[in-house]
């Protein structure tokens, strides 16, 4: 029984995240340009690295989740607000190497990169819910619950990547993530309220909103990158400019 549980967990954390991916990455890839904008190998890794990574917001949102069940709203907020700390701490570690945000840490192909790592962490975070969840009770309702808030972690973090490498690329301010993230799980909490269906229309509303600012800040950060880049000779002034 165990093993069936942790295999339908496994599906649901994965499932999601590995789909938001594909979507969203496969317009900057061969063959549908000519050269793939990033290295789809190290997305890959990011990926993969996310995963691990993702393990200490894994424990931060079970505990947050089990405050908020046990009605500790204090407790509960306190470590949402960890968690927002945590994931956005782990983002600036990930962007000192080089290897992701290139040779001046200021890249933008790191967005793609942050993007892989941040749908990494949400597989482990999915994970340990899904787990816990379905161990409860392995109901129609609960893998529908379950599979929503997958999407919705996946669109979360993936999009909590992709906004701040593009910020830290660009010197900007990176509040709206941890804004963002902080609502998010505010509207996450009801599904351990024990609200009933309430709790699926609420992430419905998180997973149109997400989905919204992912599709903006992807035309906005990710598609200029698909514009071939004007040769010098085209940035210079017709005629000759020195002194003859």
């Amino acid at each position: 029984m165990t093993t069936v549980i942790l295999t339908e967990a496994a599906f649901i954390a994965l499932l999601p995240p590995g789909v938001f991916l594909f979507f969203v990455l496969d317009r900057y890839t061969a063959p549908r340009v000519p050269e793939s904008v990033f290295e789809e190998f190290k997305v890959l890794v990011a990926f993969i690295v996310g995963i691990p990574a993702g393990l200490p917001l894994a424990l931060l949102f079970l505990t947050f989740a089990g405050s908020v069940q046990g009605g500790n709203l204090l407790g509960g907020l306190i470590y949402l607000l960890f968690f927002v700390a945590v994931a956005n701490l782990e983002r600036i570690v990930f962007l000192r190497f080089r290897t992701f945000s290139g040779t001046d840490t200021r890249s933008r192909k790191a967005a793609f990169y942050a993007l892989g790592f941040g749908t990494g962490n949400s597989v482990s975070v999915l994970l340990a819910a899904a787990n816990l969840a379905l161990g409860v009770a392995t109901t129609v309702d609960s893998v529908v619950l379950m599979s929503l808030l997958s999407v919705a972690m996946a669109l979360l973090e993936g999009w909590g990547g992709l906004r701040f490498a593009a910020a830290h690329a660009r010197g900007a301010s990176v509040l709206a993530v941890l804004a963002v993230e902080t609502f998010a799980l505010v509207a996450i909490a009801p599904i351990y309220g024990g609200l009933g269906y309430t709790e699926i229309a609420v992430l419905a509303g998180l997973i149109a909103v997400l989905l919204l600012l992912v599709v903006r800040d992807e035309e906005r950060y990710l598609r200029p990158l698909l514009k071939p880049r004007a040769t010098r000779d085209s940035a210079k002034p017709f005629g000759r400019t020195g002194s003859s």
